[in-house]
């Protein structure tokens, strides 16, 4: 599995590779994906989420984080997905880190949800 894989990978996810240009609850939302992830927060200056964009209103706030809910869910799913490929290539210890990393996701993504159901009853 090379860089190869990865990006076709993420294609596959992502579509094009990458979220360029997309919107979510209102907030334009830009990132790339590569080999490695970063978070380049661009969102528009109409009070989105992220740096110099302001606060967002509370509609705005649920719909961002019942997305990345969604979202982290999806990457929690893909990971146990490599759980094989991990033992395939030999080492159960990566397996298993690859395993509870997907939990703790999950987890997080869990926690998102309940406060997405706080505020939607705020």
């Amino acid at each position: 599995m090379g860089n190869e894989w990865m990006a076709n990978s993420v294609r596959n996810h992502h579509g094009d590779g990458g979220h360029e240009g997309h919107t979510h609850g209102g907030c334009r939302h830009t990132h790339d994906h590569g080999a490695a992830h970063g978070h380049d927060d661009q969102h528009g200056e109409d009070g989105g989420v992220g740096a110099g964009g302001g606060e967002p209103g509370k509609d705005k706030l649920i719909a961002v984080l019942s997305y990345m809910k969604d979202h982290n869910h999806e990457h929690a799913r893909e990971l146990t997905g490599l759980l094989e490929a991990a033992r395939k290539a030999g080492s159960d210890e990566a397996a298993d880190i690859i395993a509870k990393s997907a939990e703790a996701i999950d987890s997080a993504a869990d926690g998102i949800e309940k406060a997405v159901e706080l505020l939607s009853k705020a």
